[in-house]
């Protein structure tokens, strides 16, 4: 069975920044999400959920 995480306040402000400041960096450089994933090596659905501030990626592949 799988258990929930419960993320601190501050800890989903950052994520959500986050998601936001990689998103506004791919749409300056005008690149579509599947060319961000295909560069950083990751699927699209995982750009999403980054871009989305989603806390359940795993923060290795966000630096990736």
């Amino acid at each position: 069975m799988a258990t929930t995480r419960t993320y601190s306040k501050a800890t989903q402000q950052a994520v959500k920044l986050l998601g936001r400041q990689i998103k506004l960096a791919r749409k300056q450089r005008r690149w579509p999400e599947t060319e961000l994933a295909e560069r950083t090596g990751v699927a699209r659905s995982t750009i999403q959920r980054i871009e989305q501030g989603d806390e359940s990626v795993a923060v290795g592949l966000i630096f990736e």
